[in-house]
This record gives C-alpha cells, sequence and structure tokens, in this order.
C-alpha cells in the first residue's frame, strides 16, 4: 500500500525539544486531514516516545531523535528514530506515587499497535472510515 503522505524531521534530544516535536506532529495531522481526536492522540504518543528517548537511549546525551510519520489508507504510522540504547522499551510495573515511568502505558493503552526496531519506537492509529472524517479544504501534497 502506497503512503498518502510522508515527512519527518530531525530534533535535538533535550527535553525542550519534546513539546516541538509534538507541535509538529499535530500540525502536520491537521493539515493532512486527520480527525483531531486522533492528532491529539498521536501528538501525546509522540510526546511520550521522545520523552523516552531522550531519557533512554544515547539521543539524550547530545544526540538528535527524528520523528517520521507515514499516513496510509486507514493509518498513521509514526516512528521515533534514536540514538542506541543497552535495552529494549519494554511495559514495567510503576508505583501509584511514582512522577515517571507511565509512557509506555500510555503507548500501550492508546495506541492500536506498538514496538520498537533497531532505529526506534513506533505506534499506528486507525483512522475512522473517509465518510466518518470530517471535510476539510487544506490539502497536501503528496510525495
Amino acid at each position: 500500500m502506497a503512503a498518502l503522505y510522508q515527512a519527518h524531521r530531525c530534533f535535538a534530544g533535550r527535553p525542550e525539544h519534546v513539546k516541538e516535536a509534538r507541535d509538529w506532529i499535530q500540525q502536520v495531522l491537521a493539515t493532512a486531514n486527520v480527525p483531531d481526536e486522533r492528532g491529539a492522540t498521536a501528538a501525546l504518543l509522540v510526546s511520550e516516545l521522545c520523552t523516552n528517548s531522550i531519557r533512554h537511549t544515547a539521543t539524550g546525551q547530545g544526540g538528535t531523535f527524528t520523528v517520521v510519520l507515514t499516513i496510509l489508507a486507514r493509518w498513521v504510522y509514526i516512528e521515533v528514530e534514536d540514538g542506541p540504547s543497552a535495552t529494549v522499551p519494554h511495559l514495567a510495573p510503576t508505583a501509584l506515587e511514582a512522577e515517571q515511568g507511565r509512557g509506555l502505558a500510555l503507548v500501550d493503552a492508546f495506541a492500536d499497535d506498538w514496538g520498537w526496531s533497531v532505529t526506534g519506537a513506533f505506534f499506528r492509529l486507525e483512522l475512522p472510515e473517509p465518510d466518518r472524517c470530517p471535510a476539510r479544504t487544506t490539502r497536501l501534497e503528496r510525495r
């Protein structure tokens, strides 16, 4: 299946760039006519994966991370490519009073699918049937 739209953007591996990544993905998805609810979910999950990238890989030690977006007819696929890590992403129990450690639990709860590869972590969101998507007038150039 050919992608309807693809985009990527590289960010410095610092915490203040997580918001930039989140804002960028939300803007691109809105321009691509992805329903607002799915765009907001994608932005939240991008934020979690970017934060994990900075905290748990070489990205947070002066590296970069790249957010890669692919929109197919019924799916949004997003990967956060990052630096090398000695561990792989995994769900872990988190104490109720813990201030961190819930990122992958959010990804697991809201993504239709997620996982990791040698280049980083990814997730997929299913889109509603085209006739259930609100119409917008903005069009994207196909790549």
